[in-house]
């Protein structure tokens, strides 16, 4: 424990880094989740002629809800951690690993159901997250 009177240290760049990835996740994961929630539940009104049109069935409907949920938590998570960053509590660290390496094998899972060009950015952001959180500079962060 520092000394009350003690001024902070200065965060690290990977764990401000980290941070600011965490937020840009939180907005970004809210917007996502939120248009997949919506097309879900529009789909879900559409006529079965209507979605023979366009490719997509009834039986979507719980996968795309599933996935905007699952978008939502995580995201929401992701905001939590990045706002818990200045307590420099290890659990946060451990939580964004874990979070991260969850993503990464959800995102592993999908390029395997459809894969796709745009995959491949999926993979590069739970990357760089991992680097920067295992990063010397994050661990000596992450003490409390």
């Amino acid at each position: 424990m520092m000394p009350q009177n003690a001024p902070a240290p200065k965060k690290p760049g990977q764990v401000l880094a980290v941070q600011i990835i965490f937020w840009i996740q939180l907005g970004l994961g809210l917007c996502i989740g939120g248009l997949a929630a919506l097309g879900g539940a529009a789909v879900g009104s559409l006529s079965d002629a209507e979605l023979a049109d366009a490719g997509v069935s009834t039986s979507d409907v719980p996968l795309i809800m599933t996935a905007a949920i699952v978008t939502i938590i995580s995201s929401l998570v992701a905001g939590y951690l990045a706002f818990m960053v200045p307590s420099r509590k290890k659990w946060v660290r451990t939580a964004g690993l874990i979070l991260v390496a969850v993503t990464l094998a959800g995102n592993i899972v999908s390029v395997l159901i459809q894969p796709g060009a745009s995959s491949f950015v999926s993979f590069v952001l739970p990357i760089v997250l991992i680097v920067l959180l295992v990063s010397r500079p994050a661990k000596e962060w992450f003490t409390e």
